[in-house]
């Protein structure tokens, strides 16, 4: 942890925390004592809401020796306060400098979520981007198989998420790759000869919770958290068109789209006034960063300056 840069945060709360008016009597329970003082739950709670992460790491294994730490660099804030080690350089500027940052990271956050959406703007925004709510409510019959083995899965979250679905499925199923494409192609052909989904869902489907609701999964979107080349597929049927086999990692989807359209304007609401708010933002910042762009007029001032060349004791290089 930087010492420094802690005692500095911690003394930066301090004075916001004098500023307030006096606190209440509370009525959260005591939880410990330091330098003879009660300190109640309460107090703890605000404490973690100021800890910087390496605070609250070290309080998950240790929180009696990280809250020693808080009140023993809180009490040094206070004593280099007494001492106005504060107004003197480089303290000074460094404690302007950390104040700038915050007031700057808190002035970011005001200008997006201050900035006034109205229900006009929300509407012209979807009228011109329908495309961007479209959404499709699908069934499917899901036919598993077992994956081969992959022994070299990757470290991402995702291949780590991959691999952990592929294991579980392993265990549920000896039915090869193969054999699930056949049986998955003729339940797709059964279907687009007039079979009917709610019998094959009940006669085949693998998932539990979808089958128990004749084979309903609800609703994709463009941008929801199905798979990219599984929505693209749903995407791509219309209303009641039964779609061939989506392969995924696990299984197979047999998928009948039973709506297709545009999402209601009043389910997309907050997610344009939060994507028009963002926006507005990044162009903020963008005439800002203009505004201050600096122009150069001697390049060699800022050109990387040659370091000597190094000699050896005997005088040559």
């Amino acid at each position: 942890m930087d010492l420094r840069k802690c005692f500095v945060v911690l003394c930066l709360a301090a004075a916001a925390a004098s500023a307030q008016a006096p606190r209440r009597e509370s009525t959260s329970p005591v939880v410990m004592t330091v330098d003879g003082k009660d300190v109640t739950a309460a107090d703890v709670q605000k404490i973690l809401e100021l800890g910087q992460p390496d605070f609250l790491k070290q309080y998950q294994t240790n929180p009696q020796g990280a809250l020693m730490n808080w009140y023993v660099m809180l009490q040094l804030g206070r004593e280099g306060e007494r001492l106005k080690l504060d107004q003197a350089s480089p303290l000074k500027e460094q404690f302007e400098t950390i104040k700038s940052n915050l007031l700057a990271s808190a002035m970011l956050n005001y200008e997006l979520n201050s900035y006034p959406v109205s229900a006009e703007m929300v509407e012209t925004y979807f009228n011109a981007h329908h495309a961007q709510y479209e959404q499709a409510h699908f069934k499917a019959i899901y036919i598993r198989f077992k994956p081969a083995e992959n022994r070299s899965p990757g470290t991402s979250a995702e291949a780590m998420q991959r691999a952990a679905q592929e294991a579980l499925a392993a265990t549920l199923t000896e039915r090869s790759e193969a054999d699930a494409a056949a049986l998955a192609a003729e339940i797709v052909k059964q279907l687009r000869a007039g079979a009917d989904f709610s019998k094959l869902v009940e006669t085949y489907s693998e998932d539990k919770i979808s089958q128990a609701k004749g084979g309903d999964f609800g609703v994709v979107k463009i941008g929801g958290t199905y798979p990219e080349d599984f929505r693209k597929s749903i995407m791509a049927l219309e209303k009641g068109a039964i779609g061939d086999p989506i392969r995924q990692p696990t299984g197979y989807y047999i998928v009948r789209v039973e709506e297709k359209g545009v999402a209601p304007i009043d389910q997309v609401r907050t997610e344009i006034t939060e994507t028009s708010r963002q926006q507005h933002l990044t162009q903020w910042m963008q005439d800002m960063n203009a505004r201050f762009n600096p122009v150069i007029k001697d390049p060699s001032f800022f050109a990387p300056k040659q370091q000597p060349t190094p000699f050896s004791v005997t005088g040559r290089p």
